[in-house]
Formats: structure tokens, sequence, C-alpha cells
């Protein structure tokens, strides 16, 4: 049997993280549009699930780069390395650690305020999930790039 690296099982868990937090967006803006707290209790458990898979899915990526030897554990993303794929891989590394930190903040807030929010609170909450879909998404095109 081959030998399975950390960074093929990051390659392949990526998908959990990105298709629960996209989705969450979904099922809340769905939910609140069409009053319907079944598409709200849908997302609030699969943000949490999202936020969770997200942190498997930085671990295996972060302690499976192979490029680790050349940038550390995350390198800076300001840095020229001298090599492309390394630097596509810091960025990458770096894009999806604040997507994560923006949607953990979120199910922080979401938790505490027990999923409802003032009309203000709602309007942050929304757009900064929509920010948190757009750099989870630039996330995942940079990684699936990495190697061009």
């Amino acid at each position: 049997m081959p030998e399975i690296k950390l960074i093929e099982l990051h390659m392949a868990s990526a998908h959990f993280p990105i298709a629960l937090l996209m989705s969450n967006a979904f099922f809340d803006v769905a939910g609140r549009l069409l009053k319907r707290q079944a598409l709200r209790t849908t997302s609030y458990w699969i943000h949490l699930l999202g936020v969770i898979s997200a942190v498997v899915t930085i671990l295996l990526g972060a302690l499976g780069n192979p490029y680790l030897e050349d940038v550390g554990l995350l390198g800076n993303p300001w840095t020229d390395y001298g090599n492309k794929m390394t630097q596509k891989a810091v960025q990458h590394s770096w894009f999806g650690i604040v997507s994560f930190l923006l949607f953990a903040v979120l199910a922080v807030w979401r938790v505490k305020r027990k999923d409802e929010f003032l009309r203000a609170e709602l309007g942050i909450y929304l757009f900064a999930t929509g920010v948190g879909v757009a750099l989870l998404g630039l996330t995942g095109y940079l990684g699936s790039h990495v190697m061009d």
C-alpha cells in the first residue's frame, strides 16, 4: 500500500470546511429570507461543523506542508522565497487561516447571541459572512494552483 502523506490528507479534507462554511452562508440567508427556522438551524450546525473541520484541515496542511523546511510552520506572505510554488503555498496558508479565524469569530458570536441578532448586528454578521465566503473561495483557488 502506498504511503499517504499529510499534505494529501489536507487536500482531501479541505473540501469539508469549504462545503460546510459556504453552505452555512447559503442556508443562513435562505432561512432568514424565507423565515424558515429549520434552514437557520441547519446553517447553525453546519457552521460549527465547518469551523471544527477547518481546524483539522489547517493542522494537516501546516504539518504536511512540503515547503516546511523553506518557510517554517507558516511562512511570511511578504517574503520573497524565490520559488513561485513556495510563495503560493504561503499565501494559501495565510488566506486559509484568516478565513478560518473570521468564521470562528462569527461562530462564537452566533453561539453567544443564540443566533438572534439585532438589525445592525445582522447586517454586520451577514457582510462578514460574505467576506468569509470570498476569502474561503480565494483560499481554495490558491490551494488548487500551488503546484502550477
